[in-house]
């Protein structure tokens, strides 16, 4: 377990090196957990799992985990040099947060610049999940 409380689990570096060649989507539905547990999903352009994060944190919403969230993951993609990767959350609240940046008066207004700043630094582009039927 990292220093900030995440575990990552990572299939065999040569088939993470192989399918980074295509599209990589990082998912965020559902990453909050009982208000204590966050992480992703990384998913290669068939919709087949490539690795997983996930942390423990005392949160107080479900929109402060997912910002979080993706942070950790922003910064996976960071330290692993991950190309063609797009990030999916299903609140478009945190999507309009991160993809704006500089709230100074929100509560979370660090973690929502740090999260902008990897963004543009990686990369890397966060929309919503379009779900069927609504």
């Amino acid at each position: 377990m990292g220093h900030d409380g995440y575990r990552v689990k990572v299939v065999r570096q040569q088939s993470l090196r192989e399918r980074n060649g295509g599209n990589v989507k990082l998912n965020m539905d559902g990453c909050w957990y009982e208000s204590n547990g966050r992480g992703g999903l990384f998913r290669d352009q068939n919709g087949e799992w490539i690795m997983g994060y996930y942390g423990r944190k005392d949160f107080s919403s479900s929109l402060e985990a997912e910002l979080w969230s993706i942070f950790k993951g922003l910064e996976i993609v960071l330290e692993r040099k991950l190309k063609n990767v797009k990030i999916k959350s299903d609140s478009l609240t945190v999507v309009n947060l991160i993809n704006e940046g500089n709230p100074t008066f929100h509560p979370q207004s660090v973690v929502i610049n740090d999260a902008h700043q990897l963004m543009a630094r990686t990369d890397t582009p966060i929309g919503p999940i379009y779900r069927s039927g609504r």
